[in-house]
């Protein structure tokens, strides 16, 4: 007999077609805020459901379970990047900061140190419980607070939920694999698989460049990759609002084999690939098969209530009961775009077995069962981890609090329009699917949120049976019943339709939203990239088949950015066929004003930069040992190269200020060239331990680093230990130049810090003066930009050529611009918040 109350109001969470549960996101986002501890920790369904199955069994683990429930989340985060890389910045915040951290006593007791995550590789997660008020109340805490801010908003760092992290190892990606992540946004997972795809990468492209440079070969300049990854992620969303906020988040990783698209995962399209023709020159068509899948897919999110605390009061049994069929939908799409011996991750972030082993069952059984679909077994895995086994009984329980231990026993008493169907139970014996492979994650076992996760393996091809002939949505299904014929689909065959057809028919007129990008390759020998090649000299190894525009016209106007091979193919290959791709390619060029005939108008943008620096001639390098000259270079943005005259005929300031580099910067033609930081083995005060790559542009009087604002702050706060107002030589109303410190470290203390090359500030106020004295005078000149020092007096040209050249004055137009679309992007980010609902009322609970 079923269990419980038959009585009860209606569930207040929302379920059914994907419309997600959990109750509404942006109330539980502001009581969160306020105050966590004022939420009710008590449901007295959520607490009888999770006790009667049980999940963890009855006594001090099941006490520490529901305390655990009721603390509130531990922050955690992970280093972003080449491994190289992040192993830098994480010694650089360990070694900096921690030793001060550890003599914090507060209430007499000593603070928790932030502790690296057992289970993640090299180190490089770590975890902190530290409370809020005490991270407030301390300076050296809101140091830490500051640098890791500042490493986030340039990309170092993603603040990510621990159990979020999980997901991407178990993919087990490889630098050539086609991955698809099917619910991406907002976006730390789709990072974490970028991250994968180019693991090994930079030693790879290095031992490349060397062989093909020291050959003297390399004419092969269309479809190498010289060590590059070739792999792609395809990252999709179904809410465009939600996929514009993945970009931000993915973008700033910089892979040029990254695709963003906006469709329903329960329907996704299939991609087409270039043609191929047989003996006879016919040509047949070709789809994408991938070979790993990223399933996180919406879910009711009880298991994120440490963050979460409102789903206390919102959970009802309606939430996963809802949500349950638009899970096996994904799921079982997911299985059909997989290769044969691909892997399929399915992951949540609840603890609901309807959500989870029944959803893995129910696909499993709609594809073919285990002799199509294996369940991998992968306790080998992470071992550090601490997880329990999948569940292979369980109980339902209905919206009015009733349970029940099986269909049949349902059957009797749901009604007409029941969510309750046969695959929400457990499977049949028979069925031989070994959900004790798959892992429940519990918050009381390493103090994070709930979680589930499960690896699947495609045997071979699948044709899913309709919908209404199986589990998940006939409810008079019995396994011994089912004689249905499961034929194999034919490879390379479009994906048969699984969903109402009025869905479809929905998802039609979405492809015809005016939400795609235009994306249009330019011709190798396109005039302007040919004036590119030679400008820059790049190798003619260097593939020059990849440039695109985002425009329809296929013009270069503004832009040319750059995409892996398969990009290229799956772009080309799919234009007017409805799908929805939101982002693609890296931006490699910016056009830019510039004055002079010899000058190439396209700089080096920062984002393209570590893919082509390698490939620059010798004549557009400089070259920078000196940690103080890269500090003058951040600090002041416009720099003037050209010297002053003193009465006695010697030259002062300018390039001569430059250190190292300013005889290589004053011979150096005007444009973009790349600026190359090298490390010095048994690095001392003045000198490097590490390599760095950055765009620098020379116009007629001045140099200066391509980088924002908030990328200079950063350097500068990793690099030195420093808070400082940068000075904008080209801008007359800031305050004098003046180099002011906020919060800086004292020098002395830190042995990494340089003190750079600071004007004095009787300096500042004649170099102010005289720029305000330029701007008049550029006022005066009309029609064509001139050379200034050849229209004034001798006498006067130091003071002309200190910066506001036109070339300056287009720069600073140019860096206002970039600030208004980087705050444009700001503003998106900060809209949508993390687990918001999209347009459609979808509450997506995602853990990031």
């Amino acid at each position: 007999m079923p269990r419980g109350k038959r009585g009860g109001g209606r569930g207040r969470g929302r379920g059914g077609g994907g419309r997600g549960g959990g109750g509404s996101r942006q109330n539980q986002f502001q009581d969160n805020r306020v105050s966590f501890e004022k939420v009710d920790k008590t449901n007295e369904k959520f607490e009888r459901f999770y006790n009667s199955i049980p999940i963890v069994p009855e006594g001090p683990e099941r006490d520490a379970f529901w305390s655990h429930l009721r603390k509130e989340l531990p922050n955690s985060w992970r280093f972003t990047g080449s491994k190289g890389h992040a192993l830098g910045v994480r010694d650089n915040l360990v070694n900096r900061f921690f030793p001060v951290l550890k003599g914090i006593k507060h209430e007499g007791r000593p603070v928790e140190l932030p502790e690296p995550i057992a289970w993640y590789p090299n180190g490089l997660a770590y975890s902190m419980t530290t409370p809020k008020n005490v991270v407030r109340k301390y300076e050296p805490f809101k140091d830490f607070q500051r640098f890791l801010v500042s490493e986030t908003g340039v990309g170092n760092i993603s603040r990510q939920e621990e159990v979020s992290m999980i997901p991407p190892l178990l993919l087990d990606v490889q630098p050539h694999h086609a991955v698809l992540d099917l619910c991406a946004a907002p976006g730390s997972k789709s990072a974490q698989l970028v991250e994968l795809l180019h693991a090994g990468e930079e030693d790879r492209v290095a031992r490349a460049l060397e062989s093909v440079k020291s050959s003297g070969t390399g004419d092969a300049s269309i479809g190498e990759d010289h060590g590059r990854s070739t792999g792609i992620l395809v990252a999709n969303d179904v809410n465009y609002q939600r996929a514009q906020m993945l970009v931000h988040q993915v973008k700033r990783l910089n892979s040029p084999n990254l695709i963003v698209t906006n469709h329903d995962a329960t329907m996704f399209p299939s991609i087409a690939l270039p043609s191929q023709t047989d003996g006879a020159g016919n040509k047949a068509g070709k789809w994408l098969k991938f070979d790993r899948i990223l399933a996180d897919v919406p879910c009711s999110g009880d298991g994120t209530c440490r963050k979460n605390p409102n789903i206390w009061k919102d959970w009802t049994p309606q939430n996963g009961l809802g949500l349950y069929i638009t899970q096996v939908r994904i799921l079982t799409r997911a299985l059909q775009m997989l290769k044969v011996g691909g892997r399929v991750v399915y992951s949540t972030c609840s603890l609901n077995p309807v959500e989870n082993e029944a959803v893995i069952a129910s696909a499993i059984e709609r594809c073919g069962g285990s002799a199509k679909i294996k369940l991998v077994d992968s306790s080998d895995r992470l071992p550090d981890l601490k997880r329990t086994p999948g569940l292979k009984d369980w109980s339902i329980m209905n919206r009015n609090g009733t349970i029940y231990e099986s269909w049949a026993e349902a059957a009797g008493f749901e009604q007409e329009g029941s969510r309750i169907v046969p695959g929400m139970f457990p499977p049949e014996p028979e069925e031989n699917i070994p959900l004790e492979n798959c892992w429940r994650v519990y918050p009381h076992q390493q103090n994070t949120g709930g979680f589930f996760i499960a690896a699947l393996e495609k045997l071979s091809e699948v044709r899913a049976k309709p919908e209404d002939e199986s589990k998940s949505q006939n409810k008079n299904w019995t396994f011994a019943g089912v004689s249905a014929e499961i034929k194999d689909a034919v490879k390379e065959a479009p994906f048969e339709k699984t969903i109402p057809s009025d869905s479809v028919q929905q998802a039609k007129r979405r492809n015809n939203d005016a939400n795609e990008e235009a994306f249009k390759y330019l011709d190798p020998e396109h005039p302007e990239l040919v004036g590119i090649y030679d400008f820059y000299e790049l190798h003619s190894a260097f593939p020059r088949d990849r440039f695109l525009v985002r425009n329809p016209a296929g013009d270069p106007v503004k832009g040319i950015y750059y995409t892996a091979r398969m990009i290229k193919d799956i772009l080309i290959s799919n234009d007017n066929r409805g799908m929805k791709f939101v982002h693609a390619g890296v931006k490699m060029f910016m056009k830019q004003d510039a004055q002079g005939q010899d000058i190439c108008r396209w700089r080096i943008q920062t984002e393209g930069l570590p893919i082509i620096e390698g490939w620059v001639g010798d004549s557009r390098v400089v070259r920078l040992r000196k940690r103080s000259t890269l500090r003058k270079l951040l600090v002041e943005m416009f720099p003037k190269v050209a010297t002053d005259q003193k009465e006695d005929g010697t030259e002062t300031g300018g390039w001569k200020e430059l250190g190292e580099i300013g005889e290589a910067v004053n011979a150096l033609g005007g444009g973009c060239c790349v600026l190359r930081v090298e490390a010095t083995p048994n690095a001392g005060p003045d000198e490097f331990s590490e390599d760095l790559t950055l765009p620098l542009w020379r116009s007629r009087a001045s140099v200066n680093l391509m980088l924002p604002k908030e990328d200079r702050r950063a350097m500068l706060l990793r690099i030195y230990n420093e808070d400082v107002e940068l000075i904008n030589h080209s801008d007359p109303k800031q305050n004098g130049g003046k180099d002011v410190k906020r919060e800086t470290k004292p020098e002395s203390k830190d042995k990494n810090a340089s003190n750079g090359s600071i004007p004095a500030a009787d300096v500042a106020e004649e170099s102010k003066a005289r720029m305000e004295n330029e701007a008049v005078e550029q006022e005066t000149i009309q029609g064509e930009p001139v050379d200034q020092a050849s229209a004034v007096p001798a006498t006067d040209r130091g003071v002309i050529a200190l910066e506001h050249d036109m070339e300056s004055a287009r720069d600073h137009i140019e860096e206002k611009r970039l600030e208004v679309l980087e705050d444009e992007e700001r503003k998106i980010a900060e809209a949508m918040p993390e687990r918001a609902g999209d347009a459609q009322g979808d509450d997506y609970n995602k853990t990031v």
